[in-house]
Formats: C-alpha cells, sequence, structure tokens
C-alpha cells in the first residue's frame, strides 16, 4: 500500500480530530482567511496569541525576580509544502499533528505553546540555564525528528517521509522585552536556520542577522520583522511550484530596473523589489487545480483566479508593509479602467503597481512555462506599446525599454513567432494578454 494511504489510515484511526484542525489552520494559511482558534489538547498549549502573550509577561516578571532566563523558541517544520505537494494535504496534516503531540510530550508543566499554524509553533520556556540551551533546543528538535520519522515510517509500512525541523530561539534575562520583540527575534533565528539548509538550530544573534540579510540572491535584507515575514512568504511560495519561484524573482528584478529608471531614491526602489517578490503571494490561496490548468479558465475559475490580489493584501495585513500591500492589491488594475479587483483608472493607480503590471507582463511573455513556449522578448516589447494607455502605462513602458536597450535585454534571443495573444487563457474584448502564472 502507498504512503499517503496509509498515512490516511493513520489519520482516520488515531488523529482524525487533531487532523481536521490542522487542515483547517494550513488552508488558513494558504487562503489568508481567520484562522480556527486551536483546540485544547494540553492545558500548556495557549488557545490565544492574547493568553500565549499574558503567560510570557507573567514568566518574564517571575524569571527576572529570581534572576533567571526565559527562552522563547520557534519550531518549524522544513519543507512542509513539499511534502502536500509530493504526498498530499493528509499526509501533511498527519507530520503536522504528529510534530506537535511530540512537542507538547517534551514539555515541562510549566512551559507553553502556541501554535502559529502552517507547522510552526512558539515555545516559552521559563527557569532555563543560558549555557545549555542551545544543546537543549537542539536535542529537542532532533528528537522530535526521529520520533515522528519512526511513527511515519510504521505507518507506511517501512516508507520514509523525510522530515527535518528548524529551530530559533531567543533569551531574555531582564524581562525588559516585549513577548512581541522576542517572538519576532526567534522567528527571524528560525528563518536563519532554514536559510541555511534547515535541520538545525540558531540563536538570534550576529551569526543569524548576517544569514538573513546575505539571504534572497545575496541581497541585503534589514533585520525587521516585517522583512523577515516578506521571506517566509516568499519562501512559501518559492516551494509550491518552479514556475512561479522563478517569475517572482523575475518580476522583482524587471520592478528593480524600472524604479531606478524612474529615479527612486534606493530605499523605495528596494520596496518596489520586495513587491515585485510578493505580487503574486496572494496565489497561495487560489485552487492548484486552477493555478496550474493548461488551458483555459472558465469563468468561475477566472474569478477565484482574480481573488490574488486581494488574498495577497490580506495575507500583507499583519506586516508592517502597508505601502507594498497597496501596490500588490493594485498590481492588476489598468489605466482604462478594466482591470481588477477595483476598475482603478489612470492616477488612481499607484506608479509602483504600474511598474509591477508590465513587469509581470514582460516576464510572463518571455519565459517558457510547463504549459506553453514564451512568444519572446521582441513579441512582449511590441505588446507592451501596442497595449501602452489601455493595459499599462505609457511612461513605464517607455522606461523600461529604455532599460533594457540599455542592458542589452531586449534583442531577440528566441522569439517562437506565436503571438501575444495566445497566452491568454481567458482573454475579454478588446484585452491584451493575461496569464494564470
Amino acid at each position: 500500500m502507498h504512503a499517503p494511504v496509509l498515512l490516511t489510515t493513520l489519520l482516520t484511526l488515531g488523529f482524525a480530530l487533531q487532523a481536521f484542525v490542522w487542515s483547517a489552520l494550513l488552508r488558513a494559511r494558504r487562503t489568508g482567511e481567520a484562522a480556527p482558534q486551536a483546540l485544547e489538547f494540553d492545558r500548556r498549549l495557549a488557545h490565544t496569541r492574547e493568553a500565549f502573550d499574558e503567560l510570557a509577561r507573567a514568566e518574564q516578571q517571575r524569571s527576572a525576580v529570581i534572576a533567571r532566563d526565559v527562552a522563547l523558541v520557534v519550531l518549524d517544520v522544513d519543507y512542509l509544502s513539499r511534502v502536500n505537494m509530493e504526498h498530499g494535504y493528509a499526509a501533511g496534516d498527519a507530520v503536522v499533528s504528529l510534530v506537535q503531540q511530540e512537542v507538547m510530550a517534551g514539555l515541562r508543566r510549566i512551559d507553553t505553546v502556541l501554535a502559529l499554524g502552517g507547522g510552526a509553533w512558539a515555545v516559552l520556556l521559563p527557569d532555563v540555564d543560558w549555557t545549555s540551551i542551545a544543546d537543549d533546543v537542539d536535542a529537542t528538535r532532533e528528537r522530535i525528528q526521529r520520533r515522528v520519522a519512526r511513527q511515519l515510517a510504521d505507518a507506511a509500512g517501512g516508507a520514509t517521509i523525510s522530515i527535518t525541523l528548524s529551530a530559533g530561539y531567543v533569551l531574555d534575562s531582564s524581562g525588559s522585552q516585549s513577548v512581541e520583540d522576542l517572538l519576532q527575534a526567534a522567528d527571524q533565528a528560525a528563518l536563519a536556520a532554514k536559510l541555511q539548509g534547515g535541520n538545525r538550530t540558531s540563536n538570534w544573534g550576529d551569526a543569524a542577522r548576517g544569514v538573513v540579510r546575505r539571504s534572497a540572491g545575496t541581497r541585503r535584507v534589514q533585520r525587521d520583522a516585517q522583512l523577515a515575514t516578506v521571506l517566509a512568504l516568499a519562501e512559501a511560495l518559492d516551494l509550491r511550484d518552479a514556475d512561479t519561484s522563478n517569475h517572482s524573482h523575475m518580476v522583482g528584478f524587471y520592478a528593480e530596473l524600472m524604479a531606478q529608471g524612474l529615479g527612486m531614491d534606493p530605499a523605495h526602489v528596494e520596496r518596489v523589489r520586495i513587491s515585485g517578490l510578493l505580487h503574486d503571494i496572494g496565489k497561495i490561496g487560489v485552487p492548484d487545480a486552477v493555478l496550474r490548468k493548461p488551458g483555459k479558465l472558465d469563468d468561475t475559475e477566472w474569478a477565484m483566479m482574480q481573488r490574488h490580489p486581494e488574498i495577497g493584501a490580506r495575507l500583507l495585513a499583519s506586516v508592517d508593509a502597508n505601502d507594498i500591500r497597496t501596490w500588490v492589491l493594485a498590481h492588476h488594475e489598468r489605466p482604462d479602467g478594466r482591470g481588477y479587483p477595483h476598475g482603478l483608472e489612470n492616477d488612481d493607480i499607484p506608479i509602483e503597481a504600474k511598474i509591477l503590471s508590465v513587469a509581470d507582463a514582460y516576464e510572463a511573455m518571455t519565459a517558457d512555462r510547463v504549459y506553453r513556449t514564451a512568444p519572446g522578448p521582441e513579441i512582449a516589447r511590441s505588446e507592451l506599446d501596442k497595449w501602452r494607455g489601455a493595459q499599462f502605462d505609457g511612461e513605464v513602458v517607455d522606461v523600461f525599454l529604455q532599460v533594457l536597450d540599455s542592458l542589452a535585454l531586449g534583442d531577440d534571443t528566441g522569439s517562437h513567432g506565436a503571438a501575444a495573444t495566445h497566452l491568454q487563457r481567458h482573454p475579454g474584448p478588446d484585452e491584451a494578454w493575461e496569464e494564470a502564472a
């Protein structure tokens, strides 16, 4: 019997309730919808973020009085999206359920866990020894991995599903740091562990900060929670689809070139580049059957696809990036008012969103996909020029074509002679091409 079938059987026999809750949490993470409150599997599992914060503040105060350290640890399952893709969501739900059981099994009475969703947990550890905390966290992570791997292998008749965890932690000795700051630091430390390949433990220190700054193609990334969250969201999108991953990075690259060409200052240029990386993050909430459909989308499917800017904006709502959120929301608006989701026109559309629109279109017309061959740079340039003032902003198109000329990126490196309008999956009247990827 295949591993996914056996894992599904495992769920039905022993973990159905937990699988239901975690499946809902994963769906919420993919769609941006509100996640349900965690069930009380154990009294040490905090019901809400507010409850966790209250417990954490109390422990900080107590530990400061007795001169002991408090540790906040974030544990995150590596490549959970890959497990879902290769073995099915039932297998992913089983992994999350088993990991949570093992996390809870290793807790002391005074410890507290908060489920962050999507295979991640925050663990509050009062009264710890700073000299051994790194080894303790690493040993816990490895114990969980071994026990979960053994249970999965038993359920799957010996078949192997490789599961590893990344862990990040931060220590608080004075009780002066806010719970929010501690959680952000631990989360970024876990991110640093992931960026080094996962399956490791990282402290939020100089080394971890350096890893985060060097991430995303050796780009310098600032030490703050907003950009760490951006990286995590981009990673989730990267793992889902190789096409989407390359598309987003190229859109970020082209957007950066246009922002520079328009004379924006370096900090503004960097924000535009990041928005390019995240412009399609809302597609996490679009079903795979729609996102990867090789043929033309029907009306219902197209309506689903058109939701992705709003889903992306909701995903970014909790991030301190209102500018990027606004640009992502508007990147499918058109100067002629025929875009979505709000039908904005001309100056009502942020210039940054207009940049994303041009970058998105050009990349899609010059990069092959599994379901079609790209027309190539020459036709892409022609289409941008043809639809200036309607689908694309004329000034942005002019700047982009000039940038391409200056970098010799606009030469025909393999035009295939297919009309760009043949890329349409759901064309409308007087509309240029529109592509799901």
